[in-house]
């Protein structure tokens, strides 16, 4: 008869571990996110006829 609870022993070192790896990804997405903002892209078209600028906000 199978066991009841999922993977017996391991689980919670796992989830601590994913939680953690979330909790890295989700800062990391902050700081990439600051940066962008900071940051101003310039584009033009039609031999300098028409120009772009877009910040990252």
């Amino acid at each position: 008869m199978a066991k009841r609870g999922g993977f017996p022993g391991g689980m919670p070192g796992n989830m601590n571990n994913l939680m953690k790896q979330a909790q890295r990804m989700q800062r990391q997405m902050e700081e990439k996110t600051k940066e962008l903002e900071e940051k101003e892209f310039e584009a033009s078209a039609g031999g300098g006829v028409v120009t772009v600028k877009v910040s990252g906000n």
